[in-house]
């Protein structure tokens, strides 16, 4: 029989939730969703308006292309995350969100909605790539691989719930190009956070497991 890999001791899962570099993690992961998730909606639901018959088409334009995206650049992000590391390609997924924000916020128009769409397809490639790489780095050796990215979906869910309410919220009390600002805002935010709290995941040493507890003889 194969054998099995033994299970982590549990209080490994307390471990891993005091590791600064997963916090740090879980912290981009939910700002980047903060700012990402209610861009579309509110863009291609103002850009819909305005195109009138072509409404169904602008809409479903405005969801494929990122998915296009996407499948093209993913292989190249990540070689680009190999050979210059987790958090320089972070960076640059990252900046594609006050980007895409603001040209929102300048005009909703169908054709800035299809243009400005390129952009989500490579943040979405970046974080859709990234997010599974970064866990498996920090927790490599350890065991709590499908434990830590369950967290982060949760901290990425959140973030979306969040967004959504409060970037909808804002639209209807000060207009779209509020919300969207408030959008790019919190897009700068997410760089920031990278930049000033996320480490460079690719070459740490394997994760120690946590100290085991002497039992009583």
């Amino acid at each position: 029989r194969r054998a099995t890999a033994p299970e982590p001791p549990p209080h490994a899962k307390q471990w891993l939730l005091r590791n600064r570099q997963f916090l740090a993690f879980i912290a981009c992961c939910a700002a980047f969703h903060l700012s990402n998730a209610a861009q579309l909606p509110l863009a291609a639901t103002e850009a819909a308006h305005r195109a009138g018959s072509w409404a169904d088409i602008v809409t479903g334009t405005a969801i494929t292309e990122p998915q296009i995206m996407v499948a093209l650049v993913s292989p190249w992000v990540g070689r680009l995350a190999n050979r210059r590391g987790r958090r320089f390609v972070l960076l640059v997924g990252f900046c594609a969100l006050p980007a895409r924000a603001v040209l929102f916020a300048l005009s909703p128009t169908a054709e800035m909605v299809i243009g400005a769409q390129l952009l989500d397809g490579v943040s979405a490639a970046v974080f859709g790539v990234l997010l599974p790489l970064v866990v498996a780095d920090i927790t490599f050796g350890g065991g709590r691989f499908n434990f830590a990215l369950g967290i982060a979906s949760v901290a990425c869910a959140l973030g979306a719930a969040v967004s959504n309410a409060a970037a909808g919220a804002l639209a209807q009390m000060a207009g779209l190009p509020a919300a969207f600002l408030a959008l790019a805002a919190l897009g700068a935010g997410a760089v920031a956070l990278v930049w000033f709290i996320m480490p460079e995941t690719a070459h740490l040493p394997p994760a120690p497991d946590p100290p085991m507890r002497q039992q009583p003889t």
